[in-house]
């Protein structure tokens, strides 16, 4: 605490003394200007106890207020320098893709922070590799998502939502590493500070390449030939087929009829589920097929 200041269980001294420790602090960091700046603005939004006629807002709950300070000092961080300075825009080119966030966890002030680091904000998956490298997937922990999904066929490591604020601070994108949530140290050789696909896919420079079909829903399907064919993977349009190696099904049991069923046999293709993808992206590597394999279910058969 500062001289002279004292913490009070209650009462108008205690927020007095909360501000006036704060005034002191800012002086002693920015000098005397911002302080005064500082005490001027919230005399004037009536922080300091004065009457201003209108009823007081409810505070937020402690909850909203945690989930919310690592995206705000970011965001104040830019909002708060001068014209000049926001001038300069850290994530300028760069395409930012945000999952997982809901209201809850601050979406809203995530995209605003993208956008005011000068990245456009994309919410369709990208149709190729991006050229450059300029993608960056900021992902909630824990989220298994189509878009974290993309970055792990890219070979790029989808990072938290820290790196945004590291990003805002700093005026220059962030350290990856700090902030990855999957592929630490397999940058393959890439600088620290940039995000660019890895020297070979998931699935790329096979012979013969690795071929899949899919099958599902018409959204299923759309969506995992994306994923694929962005890890370097042969999709194949139908099934069961010379050379294809995987049928990458929607759910169980997979039902076929008799003759699918002993063209699929024949091929020698195993019919798997979204978790062989998903490891196998994990793991930058064509994952075993045997805790992933499907049950085929035969038309008119018990």
């Amino acid at each position: 605490m500062p001289p002279g200041v004292q913490r009070q269980a209650s009462g108008t001294k205690c927020r007095r003394d909360y501000f006036d420790s704060q005034v002191l602090v800012m002086k002693h960091v920015y000098g005397a200007g911002a302080a005064e700046r500082l005490s001027s603005s919230r005399g004037r939004r009536g922080v300091r106890g004065a009457p201003s006629g209108r009823p007081a807002r409810a505070p937020p709950s402690g909850d909203a207020k945690r989930r919310r300070v690592s995206v705000a000092r970011g965001a104040d961080a830019v909002a708060r320098r001068p014209a000049e300075a926001r001038q300069y825009r850290p994530l300028q080119g760069w395409v930012v893709m945000l999952t997982g966030f809901g209201p809850e966890e601050g979406s809203s002030e995530l995209r605003a922070l993208s956008l005011q680091c000068g990245a456009s904000v994309a919410e369709r998956l990208p149709a190729r590799p991006p050229q450059g490298g300029l993608l960056a997937v900021v992902a909630c922990r824990g989220a298994t998502t189509v878009k974290f999904l993309t970055a792990l066929a890219l070979g790029l490591p989808p990072v938290a939502r820290g790196w945004l604020d590291a990003t805002a601070l700093a005026r220059a994108p962030a350290a990856v590493e700090p902030h990855a949530l999957a592929l630490r140290g397999r940058g393959g050789g890439r600088g620290p500070c940039t995000m660019q696909p890895g020297p070979r896919r998931c699935f790329e420079g096979r012979e013969p390449p690795l071929a899949v079909h899919v099958l599902g829903s018409r959204g299923f399907v759309a969506t995992w030939c994306g994923v694929l064919r962005l890890a370097g993977a042969e999709v194949h349009a139908t099934w069961p087929c010379q050379g294809c190696r995987y049928v990458l099904a929607e759910a169980a049991p997979v039902r076929v009829s008799a003759a699918e069923a002993a063209r699929l046999r024949g091929c020698g293709a195993s019919v798997v589920g979204l978790g062989w993808l998903k490891e196998s992206l994990a793991l930058q590597a064509e994952a075993p097929a045997g805790a992933h394999e499907l049950a085929l279910s035969v038309r008119g058969q018990p």
